[in-house]
C-alpha cells in the first residue's frame, strides 16, 4: 500500500505540547514519558473507550511527567524505558520539576539545590499510583551500524526504515531518535510541501564535534518540503519535536531534510568540507551564523561610536553595529526577559570586551578560562536593564562551531563559561570601521559530515501500554538520610531453597541518577542537601519473578527481599508487606530493623 506524502501527530488529541527542560539533562524522559507514552496512553483510553475526553494536547496535566522517570534513570534511553517498564509514571499535576519564570525545568535557584526538582516519589501511594501507568516493549534501531551505517535514502535498507518510520507515525506512534544537536548545520525551507510554513528552519547535516547528546521525538513527515542548500534542492523532511520550549527554531519543532541523515550525503556537492569549515560570520539579515560559502547576504558591520561604557570600573568605548545593506543596527531589546537580537532603525550600544578582561568580573571563575580565545572580545549589551553585569547581557551563538545557521540570542556571563559561544573576532575596532564578525571557535578547522541522528526507538500504543499494577507487588517502607545509601533486590526461593533475585531498575541505575548536588554531599527522599532521615514508601513490581518455569505456579515459591545497605550508612526498615495487583494485602509486618553497612538483610514475605 503507498503511504500518504505526509502526516503529523502534532495538533492531535494526544500528542503532548512542547515542554522546556531548561537546566535540566532530562531529554530522554522528556521524548519518552512526556511525548511517546502520553501518546501512547491517550491513544489507547480512546480505543477503549470513544467517549473518554482526555486530551494531553489541551490539558498539560494529563501528559506524564519527565521528572517521574528522569530522577530514577538518569539521561539514558534505555534506562528511561527500563524504569517505565519497572516503575510507571506519575502525571504532571502529581509531580513536576521547578518551572523558572520563562517555563523552563531549573535543578537550582540562587546556588541551592530546588528540592521540588531533586525528590523522589516516595510520598505514601505514590509508587503504587505509578505502577498503574506502565510501558512494557520498546524496540531500538542503531541507525549508525550495519545494515544503515547512516544511510537513509541511499541503501534499501535505510529506505525500509524510513518507510518503518511513516508507517509507526500513521498507527500513531511516536518515535523517538537522537543525536548532537550542537553540530546540525540549519538552513531555511524553500517550499512548504504540505505541513511547512515559510521561513521554517530544517536541518541539512551535521558537522563538527559533537557536544552533549540530546534525544528527541519524530512526530511528522513531508515528502513534498524542499530546501535549497548551497545550490543543492534537497526533497522530503521528517518532523522533530524538541523539549527546548516554544522559543527554539519552529515554535519548538525543526524539520530534518531526509538527506540530512545520510552522512555521505546521495548530493556530491554536499560533500565538501568547504561548507561546513572555516570563519562563521554573523549575518545581520536573519542574525544567524553561517560561513560566507553558505550564504549571500551581507556580514559586513560599520561600527560607529555611541559613548563610553564602564565595567568593573574600567572605561571602554561602546559602538552601535551598522548592516549598511539594510540600514539598521544589530539591536536587543532592554527588558532583561527578551534574549533576542534583531535589526532595527534605533542604535543599541556594545562593548567589546576583551577576553582577558573578565577575569575582572565579580561572577569571573577561572576554571572556565581557556587560552585559545584570549584575543577574542565578548561583546556586552549596554542599555539592558536590570541585568548585573553578568547577566543577560553577552552576545551568544551556542556552544558548537560547526552548527551552520544558529541563531544569536543574549546569554549570561555564566562566570566566563562557553567561551566557545561567546568569544568573537573581529578585523578591526575603531569609529567607522568596517568589519566582520566572527565567531572565535573552530576557525581553521576543516569539518567533515558526521551522522545527524545514531538511533530510533518504537512502540506500539496497542500493546505496549500497561494500566495496572502487577499481579503481586512489594511494599517496603524505609528510614534514612541518604536515598543513595541503600537498596532493593526482589527474591523468588523455591522449596528447595534455590533463590532467583531481580534489582528493580530504580536501583539498578544508582550509578545514572541525575546528581543535584555536590559529590560530598546527599539528598534526601524529598531532595534536602545533607537533610534529616526521612521514610520513603517504596512499592516494587515483582513481574520479573513471576515469570515462572513451566509447571510452577507462586505457591511454589517464596516470594522476598534483600535489603542492602551501603557502606558508612545506616537505614531503618520500618514495615514490608505483599500486595495483589487490585491492592489486597497478603501479608504484611511491621520490622522496624536497623541496619547499619555494608550489610545486606533477606525479608521473606509471608
Amino acid at each position: 500500500m503507498k503511504l500518504p506524502s505526509y502526516f503529523t501527530l502534532v495538533g492531535t488529541t494526544h500528542l503532548s505540547p512542547v515542554d522546556n527542560q531548561g537546566g535540566i539533562g532530562s531529554c530522554a524522559s522528556q521524548s519518552i514519558t512526556h511525548n511517546q507514552f502520553s501518546n501512547a496512553v491517550s491513544r489507547y483510553l480512546h480505543s477503549i473507550d470513544p467517549s473518554c475526553n482526555r486530551c494531553p494536547r489541551d490539558n498539560a496535566h494529563e501528559c506524564f511527567s519527565p521528572k517521574s522517570t528522569y530522577n530514577y534513570a538518569g539521561a539514558g534511553t534505555i534506562w528511561v524505558y527500563e524504569v517505565l517498564e519497572d516503575h510507571g509514571a506519575l502525571m504532571m499535576d502529581e509531580t513536576i520539576f521547578y518551572k523558572d519564570e520563562k517555563g523552563g525545568s531549573q535543578k537550582f535557584k540562587d546556588g541551592k539545590t530546588i528540592a521540588q526538582s531533586a525528590s523522589w516519589c516516595v510520598n505514601p501511594g505514590e509508587m503504587e499510583t505509578a505502577l498503574t501507568r506502565r510501558m512494557k516493549g520498546y524496540e531500538r534501531v542503531w541507525f549508525t551500524q550495519s545494515p544503515y551505517k547512516e544511510r537513509l535514502t541511499t541503501c534499501k535498507a535505510g529506505l525500509k526504515l524510513l518507510e518503518r518510520i511513516k508507517k509507526s507515525l500513521i498507527d500513531g506512534n511516536a518515535v523517538i531518535t537522537g543525536g548532537y544537536p550542537a553540530r546540525w548545520v540549519y538552513a531555511k525551507i524553500s517550499t512548504c510541501g504540505n505541513l511547512g510554513r515559510m521561513g521554517e528552519e530544517t536541518v541539512v547535516a551535521a558537522a563538527g564535534s559533537s557536544g552533549g547528546g540530546h534525544q528527541v521525538t519524530v512526530v511528522g513527515y513531508d515528502d513534498d518540503i524542499t530546501c535549497t542548500f548551497a545550490g543543492v534542492t534537497m526533497k522530503g523532511a521528517l518532523l522533530i519535536k524538541n523539549s527546548y520550549g516554544e522559543g527554539w527554531k519552529n515554535k519548538g519543532y525543526t524539520w530534518m531534510m531526509y538527506d540530512s541523515l545520510n552522512t555521505v550525503s546521495e548530493y556530491a556537492e554536499l560533500n565538501n568540507p568547504a561548507l561546513y569549515s572555516g570563519p562563521m560570520y554573523v549575518t545581520p539579515a536573519n542574525m544567524s551564523m553561517f560561513p560566507p560559502a553558505l550564504t549571500d547576504k551581507n556580514q559586513t558591520l560599520t561600527l560607529q561610536k555611541v559613548g563610553a561604557t564602564s565595567i568593573t570600573g574600567k572605561q571602554y568605548d561602546s559602538y552601535a553595529l551598522l548592516d549598511t545593506v539594510s540600514g539598521q543596527y544589530v539591536s536587543y531589546a532592554k527588558e532583561k526577559e527578551n534574549r533576542k537580537i534583531f535589526l532595527s532603525e534605533q542604535p543599541c550600544a556594545w562593548v567589546f570586551l576583551p577576553y582577558e578582561d573578565l577575569k575582572n568580573l565579580d561572577d569571573y571563575k577561572e576554571e572556565y578560562y581557556k587560552e585559545e580565545y584570549k584575543d577574542s572580545f565578548w561583546l556586552y549589551a549596554v542599555d539592558r536593564e536590570d541585568c548585573s553585569e553578568g547577566g543577560m547581557r553577552y552576545l551568544d551563538a551556542g556552544v558548537s562551531y560547526s552548527a551552520s545557521g544558529r541563531s544569536l540570542q543574549l546569554a549570561s556571563g555564566n562566570g566566563s563559561r562557553y567561551p566557545e559561544a561567546k568569544s568573537f573576532d573581529v578585523d578591526a575596532i575603531g569609529d567607522g570601521v568596517a568589519t566582520k564578525l566572527a565567531i572565535s571557535a573552530g576557525k581553521g578547522t576543516s569539518c567533515e559530515r558526521v551522522w545527524v541522528l545514531d538511533q530510533f526507538a518504537f512502540t506500539d500504543w496497542t500493546k505496549c501500554v500497561v494500566l495496572r499494577r502487577p499481579d503481586l507487588y512489594a511494599k517496603i517502607t524505609v528510614t534514612i538520610d541518604d536515598r543513595e545509601g541503600f537498596a532493593v533486590v526482589m527474591t523468588r526461593t523455591d522449596k528447595d531453597g534455590n533463590k532467583e533475585t531481580y534489582m528493580p531498575a530504580l536501583f539498578r541505575q544508582s550509578p545514572h541518577h541525575p546528581t543535584y548536588c555536590k559529590k560530598e554531599e546527599y539528598l534526601t527522599f524529598s531532595g534536602q542537601v545533607d537533610g534529616a532521615p526521612e521514610t520513603g514508601y517504596f512499592a516494587l513490581s515483582l513481574e520479573k519473578l513471576l515469570e515462572l518455569p513451566e509447571g510452577k505456579s507462586t505457591d511454589d515459591y517464596v516470594f522476598g527481599m534483600d535489603v542492602i545497605v551501603k557502606d558508612g550508612k545506616t537505614a531503618t526498615i520500618e514495615s514490608i508487606a505483599l500486595c495483589k495487583e487490585d491492592t489486597t494485602v497478603l501479608f504484611e509486618k511491621e520490622i522496624k530493623e536497623t541496619i547499619s553497612g555494608s550489610n545486606t538483610v533477606s525479608y521473606l514475605l509471608k
